[in-house]
């Protein structure tokens, strides 16, 4: 499960995101600069884009901001690693998502950022850390 991990701009824990197994996601600007109402603490895994994101509305496309928005991005990346983790026959669990979106995510610019997880989402990061993971299985083999 991926969740937004709220609109406070405080440290501190809404479920579902600070629930144990989920992926807990901040939000970001255009410039990957943190959003300043993105809520964070030791549950928050990842950023994504949150801030003025084109999305649909009753009266046709509207810019929208939260970290509601920026959650779909890391869950459209984790179908992304489950789907080529099949296609290879490489078994892939939500465990191994989370460590490959963390262990992929482009570092924070600013070091004064705490509580947002590992840095900013990076989806070609990921699938190629995925693929380097599968290459790696399969020579071992």
């Amino acid at each position: 499960m991926i969740a937004a991990s709220g609109n406070s701009g405080r440290i501190e824990r809404y479920a579902p995101a600070s629930l144990e197994h989920v992926i807990a996601v901040g939000a970001v600007d255009q410039y990957n600069r943190l959003a300043s109402f993105s809520t964070g603490g030791d549950h928050v895994d990842i950023a994504a884009p949150g801030i003025r994101v084109l999305s649909t509305g009753l009266n046709g496309y509207q810019l929208v901001t939260g970290t509601s928005f920026a959650a779909p991005f890391v869950a459209a990346a984790a179908g992304l690693l489950v789907s080529r983790a099949a296609r290879r026959a490489y078994p892939l669990d939500s465990a191994a998502v989370r460590r490959i979106l963390r262990a992929s995510a482009d570092p924070w610019s600013d070091n004064r950022v705490v509580g947002q997880g590992a840095g900013i989402l990076n989806v070609y990061g990921a699938l190629k850390a995925l693929d380097r993971e599968i290459d790696r299985g399969l020579t071992a083999n």
